[in-house]
C-alpha cells in the first residue's frame, strides 16, 4: 500500500506483501525534487535530475537500492539488515545514519556523512566516514579521497538553495545550466576559469541567479 502528494511518496509495510520484491523506479525531472519513505521506514529525498531504483518490499538480509543523480539519505536502523547504497560502480553500507549522495555523471562522487557510520568502497578502495566527513571518488579505479565537510554546502538543496563555494564559473553554470535546462557557452576560456562563492535560493527562472 502506498500514500502519494505531489512531492512525496510513502509505502507503507504491509504484512502480506509478496516475498519476491519488485523493483519500481522514480526519476525527478528538473527543477524539481521529490520524496520518498521506503517500506523499512527510511526516507530518501531527491534533488533535480535524480533517478532512484528500489524493491518493494525489502527482503533477505540486506536493503539495497541504486541511484544516479543526488539524494539525501536517512535510513531507519536495523543492524540485521545493512542499508547498501549503488551508484556508478561504488556503494556505500551503512546501518543508521543521514547521509548525502552526489554522483551525477561526468563528475566525481561526493558522500557527505552528517551523523552515524557509512563504509564507502570502490573496486580499490574501501573508507569509513565519521559524521562532518565526505568521501570523493574520482573514478572506479582511484582511492577515495577523506577530507572534512562542509555541510552547509552539501546539503543547502534540501532548502532550495544553491550554495558553490570557491569553485570555477564553469562548474557552477554547468550545475546551474541543468537545473534552469539553459546551455551555457563562455567565449572565454578565462571566464568559466575564475573563481565564485555564491548562495542564492532557487528561483524559478535563472535571472534572478544571474542578478
Amino acid at each position: 500500500a502506498m500514500k502519494q502528494t505531489d512531492k512525496e511518496l510513502i509505502y507503507l509495510a504491509d504484512s502480506t506483501a509478496p516475498t519476491v520484491p519488485e523493483w519500481h523506479t522514480v526519476r525527478v525531472p528538473r527543477q524539481a525534487e521529490f520524496t520518498l519513505v521506503l517500506t523499512d521506514g527510511s526516507r530518501v529525498r531527491l534533488n533535480t535530475g535524480t533517478t532512484l531504483h528500489y524493491p518493494v518490499p525489502f527482503t533477505g538480509s540486506t536493503r539495497e537500492v541504486r541511484v544516479e543523480g543526488e539524494a539525501f539519505f536517512e535510513v531507519a536502523p536495523d543492524k540485521t539488515k545493512p542499508f547498501i547504497v549503488h551508484f556508478e560502480n561504488n556503494n556505500a553500507t551503512v546501518l543508521g545514519t543521514e547521509f548525502n549522495i552526489s554522483c551525477y555523471k561526468q563528475q566525481p562522487s561526493r558522500t557527505t556523512l552528517l551523523s552515524g557510520s557509512v563504509r564507502l568502497s570502490n573496486f580499490t578502495d574501501s573508507v569509513v566516514l565519521l559524521p562532518g566527513q565526505e568521501g570523493i571518488i574520482s573514478s572506479a579505479r582511484e582511492n577515495i579521497v577523506v577530507r572534512k565537510a562542509d555541510i552547509n554546502v552539501a546539503t543547502a538543496w534540501l532548502n532550495n538553495r544553491f550554495y558553490f563555494k570557491e569553485l570555477p564559473l564553469s562548474e557552477i553554470m554547468k550545475t546551474l545550466g541543468e537545473w534552469y535546462d539553459v546551455d551555457v557557452q563562455f567565449d572565454d576560456k578565462r571566464t568559466g576559469d575564475m573563481v565564485f562563492s555564491i548562495e542564492t535560493k532557487r528561483y524559478g527562472d535563472i535571472a534572478g541567479v544571474l542578478e
